[in-house]
This record gives C-alpha cells, structure tokens and sequence, in this order.
C-alpha cells in the first residue's frame, strides 16, 4: 500500500508503516501530486491546509486526520 503522510516531516509517524511505501509532503496538494505519487492512503498529521473533496474521492476515502494535541 503506498501512504502519503501530509504534514511535517516525522520519524516516528513514518516508522509506524512498515512494510508499507510511505511518501511525505508539508506544502499544499495539488492533482498533479496526486497523479505523480498515487496513494492508496492519505495521512494528515499537523497538514496545514484544506484537502479539497477530489483528494478524498482520489483514495476512496481512505484517509485519517489525525490532530496534534499538547
């Protein structure tokens, strides 16, 4: 399965996938992206901007947002 981590760049989020293709950006997602990496997942761990609705749609809703907490 390849999983696009979106967010800051995290050791441990990524060690957390083994056996799994992981691929990691911070900047904002475009459809090119999306065409060029082709996840099956998406991760957002402290993403800083909106995924609009073709993101989701592009991984079937195969996507957890996860929220830093203090």
């Amino acid at each position: 399965m390849r999983i696009l981590v979106l967010g800051p760049n995290r050791p441990l989020i990524d060690s957390n996938f083994t056996g799994h293709d992981v691929v990691a950006t911070e900047g904002p997602l475009t459809a090119n992206d999306l065409d060029e990496l082709v996840p099956d997942m998406l991760v957002s761990f402290g993403y800083r901007y909106l995924l609009d609705r073709s993101a989701l749609e592009y991984v079937s809703g195969n996507a957890v947002n996860l929220h830093i907490s203090l």
